[in-house]
């Protein structure tokens, strides 16, 4: 899978790329929330932890609420060196 961005000069005038572009380390966040939020109040019945995803979500949604940006990209590390 490619996954480079090929710009040229013509693409970047392009009124497709104006605004702002919020871009999340989601690894990151996912971790930071895992650790914050105690799982004993998040999780399913099964006991499945849940804490990191309502913390994600939540912590996701409060910076897209304060920064209002007109594009988002959330992006995970894939296993293995980069």
């Amino acid at each position: 899978m490619n996954t480079s961005i090929v710009a040229n000069e013509d693409s970047l005038n392009n009124e497709d790329y104006k605004g702002t572009l919020l871009v999340v380390d989601g690894h990151s966040l996912a971790f930071r929330a895992f650790y914050a939020i105690s799982a004993d109040n998040f999780s399913t019945k099964s006991g499945f932890a849940t804490n990191a995803i309502w913390g994600f979500a939540t912590m996701l949604s409060q910076v897209i609420e304060k920064e209002k940006p007109d594009k988002l990209a959330v992006a995970f590390d894939v296993k293995g060196g980069t």
